[in-house]
């Protein structure tokens, strides 16, 4: 997995945060609102029980993909989370990410090439596998 470090805030003050996130041996690309999305890793790391899932109200800016050695999810605002194929991304640089991927780039290639196409995507390369 390898994700951007750029976070640009409400006030589009640019800061280089943390993406991916391993928990539990899986690991958790986050995009959108940071806040929201520690509230995810939070549930996740204190061991995802239904009745403390984060709720999120409807203007929410958050998703995730998750990667457990059983499949790859997308994780939605609502708290869905959806099996998905690869290759998968998210976030404002995701559509470029998976269109450079499908072209045959890895996905550190990827996260550069959709660093130079998307303004919200930028900072350092991380990339970790599970």
């Amino acid at each position: 997995m390898a994700a951007d470090t750029l976070q640009v805030g409400e006030y589009i003050d640019q800061v280089e945060s943390a993406k991916i996130f391993r928990i539990r041996g899986e690991l958790v690309g986050i995009a959108g609102d940071y806040s929201e999305a520690r509230q995810y890793l939070e549930w996740l790391h204190n061991g995802s029980k239904k009745d403390s899932k984060p709720a999120f109200d409807k203007d929410a800016d958050f998703e995730a993909i998750h990667a457990t050695r059983q499949g790859v999810y997308h994780v939605t605002k609502n708290m869905y989370r959806v099996a998905i194929g690869k290759p998968a991304a998210c976030g404002t640089g995701g559509t470029f990410a998976v269109a450079a991927m499908l072209a045959g780039a890895t996905p550190t290639e990827a996260v550069e090439i959709a660093m130079r196409l998307d303004p919200y995507t930028g900072g350092k390369v991380v990339c970790k596998t599970l």
